[in-house]
C-alpha cells in the first residue's frame, strides 16, 4: 500500500486521539521520541495488510520496539488505509499512547504480575478490545471477551516463549466462522491461537471480529 496514504492515514488517527504526531522523514513522529512506523515483514494476499513497528523512544540507545500488523478493509488504497489506521490506533495506538504519556488508564489498561486477570508475572498494559464488521455480530463478540477474561489462558499458552525480561506485543484477533489469532512480536504462535480458536466465542455470519493488543513491559 502506497506509504504515503498510510502515513497520512496514521497521522490522522493518532491526533484524533492526542495531537501533536506528524509525518516525517522517518515515519510518524510524537512527542517525547514516540515513532510510528511501517516495515515489510510478511507477505499477505490481502492489499490492505500493514505491517507496523510502534517505537516507544526512537533517542533511546536500545530503543523499545512494538511489532504488529493489520489489515485495512475497502475498495480503494485510501479506504483500506484509513480502515486500518482506525483499527491500530483504536487498539495498539492506545496501548502506545497509555505507555508513553499516561500511566493512569487514561487510554488503556493496566495489569499488574499480581492481577490474576492479567498476564502472571507480567506487567501489562492492554489496549481496548474493537470490534468490527456486522455491527449486531461485533457487540456480541465484545460482550463475549469482557464477560471470559483471555488472557490468564495466554499467559499459560505463550509463558515458555517469553524468555527473559525483554518487552513483548502480543496481537489478539478472532471472529468470523473460526478466525482466531495470536501473534508475538509479530509472528504467529500456533498453540495460542489454537487454544483461542477452541474457546466457545460466538461464531459469526456475517461476519465480524474483535482486535486488541497487550505490551508486556518487563517482569515482575
Amino acid at each position: 500500500m502506497d506509504r504515503g496514504l498510510l502515513h497520512a492515514a496514521f497521522a490522522q488517527a493518532m491526533n484524533a486521539l492526542r495531537d501533536a504526531f506528524e509525518v516525517t522523514e522517518r515515519g510518524i513522529t510524537g512527542p517525547e521520541g514516540a515513532l510510528i512506523r511501517f516495515a515489510d515483514r510478511h507477505s499477505s494476499g490481502s492489499e490492505g495488510h500493514v505491517d507496523i513497528e510502534a517505537v516507544i523512544d526512537e533517542r533511546a540507545a536500545t530503543p523499545v520496539v512494538f511489532r504488529d500488523c493489520v489489515t485495512g478493509i475497502g475498495a480503494t488504497d485510501s479506504a483500506r488505509a484509513a480502515f486500518a489506521a482506525h483499527l491500530w490506533a483504536r487498539t495498539t495506538g492506545c496501548a502506545l499512547l497509555e505507555l508513553k504519556y499516561s500511566r493512569k488508564g487514561e487510554y488503556a489498561d493496566p495489569y499488574r504480575g499480581w492481577n490474576e486477570l492479567g498476564f502472571t508475572g507480567w506487567h501489562a498494559i492492554a489496549a481496548p478490545i474493537l470490534g468490527y464488521g456486522h455491527a449486531v455480530n461485533a457487540d456480541r463478540l465484545q460482550h463475549w471477551w469482557l464477560d471470559h477474561s483471555l488472557f490468564p489462558m495466554l499467559s499459560r499458552e505463550l509463558s515458555p516463549d517469553l524468555g527473559g525480561d525483554a518487552a513483548h506485543g502480543i496481537k489478539i484477533l478472532f471472529g468470523g466462522d473460526d478466525v482466531a489469532e495470536i501473534r508475538v512480536d509479530g509472528e504467529p504462535h500456533e498453540a495460542a491461537s489454537n487454544a483461542l480458536r477452541e474457546l466457545d466465542w460466538p461464531r459469526s455470519e456475517p461476519a465480524a471480529f474483535v482486535r486488541s493488543y497487550v505490551m508486556l513491559l518487563h517482569r515482575e
